[in-house]
């Protein structure tokens, strides 16, 4: 697999806006044990179709991401601050890493 170059990978609890969608490591996202948490990431690059995953660490328990479409969704579980890697990789094999954080408080 080849990396990609020049991504663009955010995770969010809301649409994306084009003006902040950059680059690298993104701010914490907040979510609470017990509540509903629903976000994903943003990608533009690459030719599609896309699959995500996580390739390090782990996503808060209760939290899922859809390989798919990248919606991460479920309730929290336990609190904690939570890093992880996110991968895409697109059709042609080519990948980008983007270290991601989830903080989930009690």
């Amino acid at each position: 697999m080849r990396k990609l170059f020049a991504p663009a990978v955010r995770l969010a609890n809301h649409p994306a806006r084009a003006d902040r969608d950059l680059p690298g490591q993104f701010p914490a996202r907040t979510g609470q044990v017990g509540q509903a948490y629903d976000g994903g990431f943003f990608y533009g690059g690459g030719v599609p179709p896309y699959t995500w995953s996580i390739s390090a660490g782990a996503l808060p328990p209760g939290l899922a991401i859809n390989t798919s479409n990248s919606e991460v969704k479920g309730t929290p579980t336990k609190a904690g601050t939570f890093s992880f890697t996110a991968r895409i990789a697109d059709s042609t094999g080519t990948f980008l890493d983007s270290p991601q954080t989830i903080t989930i408080s009690g």
